[in-house]
């Protein structure tokens, strides 16, 4: 039977690693590894990590579920040698981007970021959108996007009765100003405008804010105690409606692009309370909400305009068509699919492969580490909209699920003989023209008589004249005879 580690799961679990980590152990088992870290003090973080690695020491999982963002709990996976499952739901640097951190901090971080997403065995997202930035980026493992969505155990309740007047509640993080990295939590002068314009304001935050809570208390807001998940969703039913906003003037541009991205628990915390949302500068989760049915986004917080607004009214059935359970089949891929990968890690020897055969136009590259990535030549669309672009380049294990490529099994010695095949012809290709050499010919000397003489040969070739005897040379005496020689 498989054993999951899921860290850390705080004391006091909230937001995405509450929902997370309480589906994962009650569908598919396995062991909580709890901290009491309260604050988010650099120093409780590293105390944190040093109770984590000390409880990982006594087991030896199959797989580890962590949170990413600037944290470096997947280190400790990576020295126990253990694959683990990563949980982006916040991209640091898309949020430290432009400048928002010093350069050197900031080039410290996407490194991290990196080896983080890249060593994972899989790696679930919130928001479509950190998914396109991460690609662009990183060779990202098998994912999936599971959005933030409420759990079915947490909705068994009746609605609260509403309270008279208009209240509007926020439940999430709070920051006393905006000038810093979460600055688009800042929601002070927001908030204040909602009570100018009639509306009382109740805040929900957890334990780790209360160091925040002052400028709200002293602006006349309610700050109310931490509640469990599911009892919070039944506290807010009272309510009138939610906000899901964030704070745009003199937020960090990186900080405030951040928020365009992504998908935050608040875009259904308030459907499944009941109640519909409000959202200013909500980025893409406008779609979801307004589509949906149950929210709507104010362009300001001009009196006239927070006096005048128009709810939408939704049936308490919708709250249960939106839960995280619907996307059980994708945590049962990324998991099957994050053993897969981690296994053919470990095993070293030839395995028959897999033939992919496309269906699409597209072409297959191979990156880092021997990953394979499909490059679309066309756009793809999953009902009625865009979801990859032209000349995209997404994992293998997105275009098998999208129906881009098929896996057809072949049988092992058919793979051989295309192995040998191939080896054959690269030998072919590789293998250089032999010339024969042949044997060196011993020199001949060879004399070579000059064509004019020597003038001391002259003589020695010189033709000798020969002497006839005459009929004159008779009775001649020697002397005459020697004269007519010569």
């Amino acid at each position: 039977m498989r054993m999951y580690v899921y860290m850390p799961v705080a004391k006091f679990p909230d937001g995405s690693r509450y929902k997370y980590y309480t589906l994962l152990q009650k569908e598919y088992g396995g062991i909580p590894l709890e901290t009491d870290r309260l604050t988010a003090g650099m120093d409780e973080y590293q105390k944190e990590l040093t109770l984590l690695g000390t409880q990982l020491e006594s087991i030896v999982p199959d797989l580890i579920f962590l949170h990413g963002d600037w944290c470096s709990y997947y280190k400790l996976a990576i020295k126990a040698k253990i694959p683990y499952i990563l949980f982006e739901q916040d991209v640091y640097s898309l949020r430290a981007a432009n400048d928002s951190i010093p350069a050197p901090k900031y080039a410290k971080a996407k490194e991290q970021e990196q080896e983080m997403i890249e060593s994972a065995a899989g790696v679930i997202f919130t928001s479509e959108d950190h998914v396109d930035y991460c690609l662009e980026r990183y060779d990202v493992p098998n994912y999936e996007v599971i959005h933030l969505r409420p759990l079915k155990q947490d909705l068994a309740f009746a609605p609260l009765p509403k309270l008279p007047g208009k209240h509007l509640v926020y439940a999430g993080g709070i920051t006393p100003n905006s000038g810093t990295l979460y600055g688009y939590r800042a929601y002070v002068d927001m908030l204040n405008d909602f009570q100018e314009a009639g509306w009382t304001v109740h805040i929900y935050t957890n334990k780790i804010h209360e160091v925040h809570h002052r400028p709200y208390i002293r602006a006349g807001m309610t700050i109310h105690p931490w509640l469990p998940y599911g009892e919070l969703l039944k506290e807010m039913s009272q309510y009138t409606a939610g906000l899901q906003a964030y704070v745009k003037d003199g937020v960090p541009e990186g900080s405030f692009n951040y928020t365009q991205a992504c998908r935050p628990n608040k875009v259904w915390d308030y459907l499944a309370a009941n109640i519909p949302t409000i959202g200013l500068y909500p980025g893409n989760c406008a779609k979801i909400y307004e589509e949906g049915g149950w929210g709507l986004v104010v362009p300001d917080t001009k009196l006239g305009t927070l006096k005048n607004l128009e709810l939408p009214n939704f049936p308490d059935s919708l709250r249960f068509e939106h839960v995280m359970e619907k996307d059980l089949d994708k945590f049962d891929r990324v998991i099957e699919n994050a053993l897969i990968r981690s296994k053919s890690k470990k095993v070293k020897k030839k395995r028959v492969k897999d033939i992919r055969v496309a269906l699409r136009k597209g072409e297959v590259e191979v990156g880092r580490e021997g990953t394979h990535w499909f490059r679309l030549e066309g756009p793809v669309m999953e009902d009625g909209k865009l979801l990859h672009g032209r000349g995209k380049r997404i994992p293998m294990s997105e275009a098998l699920r999208l129906g881009l490529y098929k896996k057809e099994t072949i049988k092992k010695e058919e793979v051989i003989k295309r192995v040998e095949r191939k080896k054959k012809e690269k030998e072919k290709k590789d293998k250089k023209p032999v010339v024969k050499k042949e044997p060196k010919k011993e020199l001949v000397k060879i004399e070579v008589k000059p064509l004019i003489e020597p003038p001391e040969h002259k003589e020695a070739h010189k033709p000798k004249r020969i002497s006839v005897p005459t009929k004159l040379d008779v009775g001649h005496d020697k002397s005459e005879k020697k004269e007519r020689d010569n």
